[in-house]
C-alpha cells in the first residue's frame, strides 16, 4: 500500500484498498460527485457531504479515495465502515475530533441507535468547530435512513447531498478496462463483455473476480482470455 496510507486512521481489523483512488474510479454519470468531493478537500471551512446510492455504486471506493487524497496532501484522515461495527458501541468513532477529514461509511447502519447518534452529533460539532471535513455514506437519502435525534438530522440536512448512480453495462466494461490498464494488463474488450454477461453484473463482484484473474495471469505469465476466465470460474487455476 502507498506510504500516504499510514496517515489514514482506521479501526482495528479494517484495511484500505490501494486500488480505491480517484484515478481508479470511472466517474461516468457521477462526474459532479467526484468533482464535489475533490473540491471539498481544498476548502478551508467546515464541509459536510452526505453521499448516497444503491449498494455497489462506489460509495466505499470514493470515501477511501478521499482519505488517500487527503493523506497525499499531508493531512490527517480516518475511515470507519459502520457496516462492520454497527453491532458494537460507538467508541469506533473516538479520537476523531481533531482529524482534518473523517469518512464514515454506511452511516445508515447505525441510524436509530442512541449512542451512535449522540456520538455522531458530537463529532459533527467538533469537526465544524475546527473547520474539518465530514463525509458520510448511506444507501438512502438522509430522510429515509431512520435517524431519530432531531439535532443530528438537522445538522446533516445542512450539508451537500450527493447521489451516486449505478454504472451501465457499457460503463462497467470501461471501468474494468481502466482497472486492467492501471495494472498494466492488456485485455480484449470482448473478454470483459463476456465476463459481465456470463459471470456477474454486480460491480463489486466484477472487481473481485478481475483482481483474481489479474493476479493469476501475472503469476502464470498468461493473457486473460475467455478460456482463462472459464478455468478461473471453475476453480481450475
Amino acid at each position: 500500500m502507498p506510504p500516504d496510507e499510514i496517515k489514514v486512521q482506521i479501526p482495528l481489523g479494517v484495511s484500505l484498498s490501494d486500488t480505491y483512488t480517484f484515478d481508479n474510479f470511472l466517474p461516468a454519470a457521477n462526474g459532479l460527485v467526484t468533482k464535489s468531493l475533490l473540491d471539498c478537500l481544498q476548502e478551508d471551512e467546515f464541509q459536510f457531504i452526505f453521499l448516497w446510492g444503491a449498494k455497489n455504486s462506489g460509495k466505499s471506493h470514493l470515501l477511501q479515495a478521499c482519505c488517500a487524497q487527503a493523506a497525499s496532501q499531508g493531512e490527517s484522515a480516518s475511515y470507519t465502515p459502520c457496516h462492520k461495527f454497527h453491532s458494537a458501541g460507538s467508541n469506533s468513532l473516538e479520537g476523531l475530533d481533531n482529524m482534518r477529514l473523517v469518512c464514515i461509511d454506511s452511516i445508515d447502519k447505525v441510524a436509530g441507535k442512541p449512542d451512535w447518534e449522540e456520538t455522531l452529533f458530537a463529532l459533527y460539532n467538533a469537526l465544524r468547530d475546527h473547520n474539518g471535513v465530514l463525509i458520510v455514506s448511506a444507501e438512502h437519502n438522509i430522510l429515509e435512513c431512520g435517524f431519530q435525534l432531531p439535532d443530528l438530522l438537522s445538522r446533516m440536512q445542512w450539508g451537500l447531498s450527493l447521489r451516486l448512480l449505478l454504472l451501465t453495462d457499457e460503463e462497467k466494461t470501461e471501468a474494468l478496462m481502466l482497472r486492467c490498464q492501471i495494472r498494466g494488463i492488456d485485455i480484449n474488450i470482448d473478454v470483459i463483455n463476456w465476463l459481465i454477461k456470463h459471470i456477474t453484473r454486480d460491480m463489486e463482484s466484477l472487481y473481485q473476480f478481475m483482481d483474481q484473474a489479474i493476479e493469476q495471469a501475472i503469476k502464470q505469465g498468461r493473457r486473460i482470455t475467455i478460456p482463462f476466465i472459464k478455468s478461473l470460474e471453475d476453480g481450475q487455476l
